[in-house]
């Protein structure tokens, strides 16, 4: 089991109990038990998987030929 470095959120460090020993793997019952599963971070559940989308906009030399269906496959 792993953590972020609480200094450097890029890098990762060996997660320890009290006593230095690393953090034993879940069993396969616990991880098909989705009671078990969490997010780190808990804004991501108060967001209940919602993301904001924008509407995409003409560019500014557009010709005429913007097709805002198009502009959201290329993103």
């Amino acid at each position: 089991m792993w953590k972020l470095v609480e200094d450097n959120d890029r890098e990762i460090e060996e997660n320890t109990n009290e006593d230095g020993d690393p953090l034993p793997f879940p069993s396969i019952d616990q991880l098909g038990n989705a009671a078990e599963w969490g997010h780190a971070n808990p804004s991501i559940l108060q967001a209940a998987a919602r993301t904001t989308h924008v509407e995409p906009t003409a560019p500014e030399n557009d010709e005429g030929d913007f097709d805002p269906e198009l502009a959201l496959l290329e993103v």
